[in-house]
């Protein structure tokens, strides 16, 4: 019932998907599968293996992104649920396990819990509470199989998010502190067997990974320090958002670094960072501290949290009195992890981690509440937490009462009195049933009215940004990388993506446009009513240039809604270019130049024209206009992979690569393996004498000249005259 009550969440439509976080899920998942391109430990390898997983199933639909999407909620959201009951069955001897799932379901269902969905958070959640579980059932039973079933969890945490690192310094101390022991004496002989099976497997698995990800890609990187150095700055224009008008995460990074210095001046490290002005972090942690009430109501339903937070607090007395406190340490211990959002950031998000630990707390206090609600001072506890609820509730609405308020306010005060005047005391199972066909009821009033319009029909093209990923998928040739700020319309059109984040943090002006570094680099840019929310004034300039921009055409433009794509002309003829251009250069591939493009083609080409790696090396007409790290060079390489930039069309391999803007007066290209050497290579010198395409074994040396880069996309691409001269 709950999965029923929680389709519109769980099967979600194009634009209810975020443009970050969990379109970045999915896009992680696509490029696993297509590009190969792994996921740094620090930032979620199992989010892209588990979409990766799905994307081989669901990558033929044309509704792959929103299948994607939805296939990850559904699979996470059964693993939550898996892990809440895992807990409250761990717990049985303290609660009844009905109660906790039901308290659970109802702030699911009934306060949109899940709302905004972010994938990574809730596996972490899953995971976690499946770790504790087994931790807790270890204690009963000593079994080592628990500890490393907790290990593998908790291994997985750690590939779903950074906490799951601190998480697994937790789990060891807490299997230190309660593995059996034949004496009072904390550390006996027999610490370091459950110690070592509580370690190894987690270390195994994030140990794997880093092996695995070294090997295909030469690199040990774990990206730890960086990804918490980078969350360290975004934190202060989050944690001081009413400084900022923008986007405050963006906007902020100016201030933080003067204050506390750049990453590379403080070598990554965020202790560092925060030693060269003490003083500075000590108001920003009193900021983040005042500011932690409100992301928690919020998290947790506002005026409904201080029944939550009643029942949990019940949990926690009754727990202390009947001297089961390793419970209440144990759940405390478990959370440690949060504590590192205080010098990062906190987010509404992060006050979810303890969901589960409430819930089991909740539920405690709900089996103590019933078993002693005869004692007047538990219905009068219980009754100023629901007034409270009211009277919360009413000032939010402005002196209204929403039905579920109304609902769990009259439902709770009706199941008091009839408990208290009845003669003889009902015996507890009717008690818990009663609480639990109150919270039933809340449930089902929470839910009235959130049923999804039809949500096993992806409507994609129906509104303005899924008619986008259409037009992008048809004017675009695969592997056309295109700028952006959000990934999720270029990602469902199977498009790389070029971040405009170091464009969008200086200041906005058409020359910072122009002498953008990334510009040369892209074949189209993309522009959403995202960037116009957070980014206004780059908005205007980047709509300002790129629809005046003689080289770019607008492929897509929605005024109304500010969702633009425009692409550059020499891009669009790539598909069919080898049907209207006679090639530069012949070879391995034939090369043909677009102005500002090349495109290599091959007929009939296998998988290992695909696997061999294209060099680019391009001179300019003028050395200054070299970036001053490649001027002893004397040519800038761009060197690519296929599965980069290139695409499969009838049986023909097409690949192109964006050339720089300056003039170019050689162009030398081929195709290589590491340690294998080259497998052909040629030349192509631009100069103003008609085309003169020669193979390259029969290419004979020329004089070169300069290409001008007056020439126009739309014209024909002969206007940039060349020759080329190659050596096999």
């Amino acid at each position: 019932m709950t999965g029923l009550c929680l389709l519109d969440i769980l099967l979600p439509t194009f634009h209810q998907l975020a443009h970050f976080d969990d379109s970045a899920y999915v896009r992680s998942g696509y490029r696993l599968v297509e590009e190969g391109r792994m996921t740094v430990l620090a930032w979620g390898p199992l989010m892209s293996v588990l979409y990766g997983l799905l994307y081989v199933f669901l990558q033929e639909s044309p509704f792959w992104f929103v299948y994607l999407a939805a296939g990850g909620r559904l699979a996470i959201f059964a693993l939550l649920f898996a892990g809440a009951y895992m807990c409250a069955r761990a717990f049985s001897s303290l609660l009844e396990p009905r109660i906790a799932l039901t308290i659970a379901a109802v702030w699911m269902v009934g306060l949109a819990f899940l709302q905004p969905w972010n994938s990574s958070d809730f596996l972490f959640m899953a995971l976690s509470s499946m770790a504790l579980s087994q931790l807790v059932r270890y204690r009963s039973d000593a079994t080592l199989k628990r500890l490393a079933l907790g290990s593998v969890c908790v291994g997985l945490a750690a590939l779903t998010r950074n906490d799951g690192i601190l998480l697994l310094a937790s789990f060891v101390l807490l299997v230190f502190w309660m593995r059996p022991r034949p004496s009072a004496r904390l550390f006996s002989s027999s610490w370091w067997k459950p110690v070592g099976v509580a370690t190894l497997p987690a270390l195994l698995l994030m140990g794997g990974y880093l092996a695995v990800y070294a090997v295909v890609t030469g690199s040990w990187e774990a990206g730890t320090m960086s990804r918490t150095y980078q969350a360290f700055e975004q934190g202060h224009g989050f944690t001081f958002r009413d400084r900022y008008s923008g986007a405050a995460m963006v906007e902020g990074l100016h201030d933080v670094r003067a204050l506390f210095g750049t990453a590379a001046e403080n070598g990554g490290s965020v202790l560092r960072a925060i030693a060269n002005n003490p003083v500075a972090f000590g108001e920003r942690l009193v900021h983040s501290i005042a500011g932690l009430p409100t992301k928690v109501s919020a998290a947790y339903g506002g005026p409904l949290l201080l029944a939550l937070s009643y029942l949990a607090g019940r949990g926690v007395l009754h727990l202390w009195r009947a001297r089961q406190r390793w419970a209440v340490a144990a759940l405390a211990l478990w959370h440690v992890h949060l504590l590192s959002y205080f010098v990062t950031f906190w987010s509404v998000r992060y006050t979810k981690f303890a969901f589960v630990a409430l819930v089991v707390l909740a539920a405690c206090g709900t089996k103590a509440l019933a078993s002693n609600l005869q004692d007047w001072r538990e219905r009068a506890g219980l009754g100023v937490a629901l007034l409270g609820v009211l009277a919360w509730e009413w000032g939010e609405a402005q002196h209204g009462v929403v039905p579920v308020t109304l609902v769990l306010l009259g439902g709770g005060i009706v199941w008091i009195f009839v408990t208290a005047w009845w003669d003889a005391p009902p015996k507890l199972a009717v008690r818990l049933s009663a609480l639990g066909a109150l919270a039933l009821v809340l449930g089902v009033g929470a839910a009235a009215g959130r049923l999804p319009d039809g949500p096993l029909l992806p409507r994609v093209g129906q509104t303005i940004q899924e008619r986008a990923v259409v037009v992008a998928s048809e004017v675009l040739p695969p592997g056309t990388t295109v700028a952006a700020y959000g990934h999720k319309v270029l990602t469902a059109a199977k498009r790389p993506v070029r971040s405009l984040n170091d464009l969008l943090a200086t200041e906005p002006s058409l020359s910072a446009i122009a002498t953008w570094r990334g510009l040369d680099r892209v074949g189209g840019v993309f522009m959403d009513p995202y960037l116009r929310r957070r980014f206004p004034d780059w908005f205007i300039q980047l709509e300002r240039y790129f629809s005046s921009h003689p080289a770019f055409f607008a492929a897509f433009s929605d005024e109304d809604s500010g969702t633009h794509l425009f692409v550059r002309h020499s891009v669009a003829r790539a598909r069919d270019v080898w049907r209207s251009t006679t090639p530069a250069l012949r070879s391995g591939f034939d090369v043909y130049v677009l102005d500002d493009l090349l495109v290599y083609v091959k007929e009939s080409c296998g998988a290992e024209d695909r696997e061999r790696r294209f060099f680019l090396h391009v001179t300019p007409a003028n050395a200054a206009e070299l970036p001053e790290r490649f001027r002893e060079d004397g040519f800038e390489p761009r060197s690519f992979r296929f599965r980069q930039q290139g695409f499969v069309e009838d049986g023909r391999c097409v690949a192109t690569r964006a050339l720089p803007a300056y003039d170019i007066r050689s162009i030398r290209t081929g195709q290589y393996l590491p340690g294998k050497g080259r497998f052909w290579d040629g030349r192509i010198d631009l100069q103003e004498a008609g085309p003169n395409p020669t193979s390259a074994r029969d290419a004979s040396p020329s004089p070169t000249g300069p290409r001008s880069r007056s020439g126009r996309p739309g014209t024909c691409p002969g206007r940039t005259r060349r020759r080329a001269a190659a050596q096999r």
